[in-house]
């Protein structure tokens, strides 16, 4: 028993010298000089965009701001350059603190490009339109860049060892007026954090489509059906009897950064004809990858809330994905509804509000 102790004891010894060992410092990559990575940057002139950059001291930081006015309805590129000084290897997010300020015109969205030393481009657009107002910090994931379409490489994803060049500005559409200063810019390996919970059909019950089988009746329709009274989406189906059938509900999800939410959530309540196990609740990719909750949730006739961690969904066994996990970058849409062998057929409605992708 002496010895085995022992044993046990030097095991663990040495997996606390490997985690140790393995433990990288936290990555922060200024993209700028100066201590706030942003001293350095430089106004980059672009065509029917006239901008002026100005540095500027705030209490606790120095920085840079830049006066802007656009007058036409395409879109422009309002970019300040530095150059590479250290690949970002290990970087997760571009943090940002920032402050945006309008005087006309539509709030425009965060912008990264990256070029690189053999000629290869790649940019990334925001999704969300920056909030204007007090200094904040905004984080853009450094996932899912799109290739430029003057890029002049042959690579099929960005490679960060050969970056040279970056510009970080805003996508503006329309005209717009204003400044926008800024005090910190860094890469970091802090992954992206969402503040709050990303609600998929926005402040309402969202818009619904149905797919199903042609020998399946299924109507889709919005009203204020849900708990106190609030907006839900209800599906009414009927199944025939002794066959296996489909039939789903599919929202599009918003434009948003998924990078840091964990678990889809979701208020329902269903009835289902008989020999239905339950729901097929569905996160779909671009590509053709289904992910599905299993077991599925089952008929209930009260109102009940289920918080589905990313990590438990499944890839469908009709579905097929190469790399055989789920891209939450590479989703479109949420499918809640059911499919099975309706044992005499029969009717069934499902009733879901509140749906969330949570952090």
């Amino acid at each position: 028993m002496r010895h085995s102790k022992t044993a046990l004891y030097g095991f663990l010894l040495s997996l606390a010298a490997t985690s140790f060992v393995a433990a990288q410092p936290p990555v922060k990559v200024p993209l700028g000089g100066g201590a706030g990575g942003v001293e350095d940057l430089r106004l980059v002139p672009f065509t029917n965009l006239t901008a002026k950059l100005d540095k500027v001291k705030a209490a606790d930081a120095e920085g840079v701001r830049v006066t802007f006015e656009k007058t036409g309805d395409e879109r422009r590129l309002l970019a300040l350059e530095a150059p590479v000084q250290q690949a970002p290897e290990g970087a997760k997010a571009l943090s940002v603190t920032c402050r945006l300020r309008l005087t006309q015109g539509e709030s425009p969205r965060l912008a990264l490009v990256i070029y690189e030393k053999d000629g290869g481009a790649w940019f990334k657009v925001s999704t969300r339109p920056l909030r204007t107002g007090d200094l904040g910090e905004v984080r853009m994931p450094l996932v899912s860049f799109s290739r430029a379409a003057f890029s002049q490489d042959a690579d099929t994803e960005l490679q960060w060892g050969q970056a040279e060049r970056v510009w970080l500005g805003l996508a503006i559409d329309g005209p717009a007026k204003g400044t926008w200063e800024l005090t910190k810019a860094f890469f970091t390996s802090e992954p992206y954090r969402p503040a709050q919970a990303l609600r998929i059909t926005g402040d309402g019950p969202g818009t619904w489509t149905v797919g199903k089988d042609p020998d399946a009746k299924g109507v889709v329709s919005t009203p204020n059906e849900g708990p106190d009274g609030k907006a839900c989406m209800r599906f009414d189906l009927t199944f025939p009897g002794g066959r296996h059938m489909y039939a789903l509900p599919a929202t599009p999800l918003p434009a948003a950064e998924l990078e840091g939410y964990r678990a889809l959530k979701f208020t329902y309540k269903a009835t289902l004809p008989a020999g239905l196990k339950g729901l097929l609740v569905t996160l779909r990719e671009r590509g053709g990858g289904q992910y599905i909750i299993d077991p599925p949730p089952p008929p209930t006739d009260d109102w009940k809330t289920l918080e589905v961690p990313f990590a438990d969904f499944v890839l469908g066994g009709w579905a097929k994905d190469e790399n055989q996990r789920l891209d939450l970058d590479q989703l479109d849409a949420i499918l809640i509804g059911t499919h099975g062998i309706a044992t005499q057929g029969g009717d069934g409605t499902i009733l879901a509000t509140d749906v969330e992708f949570v952090p």
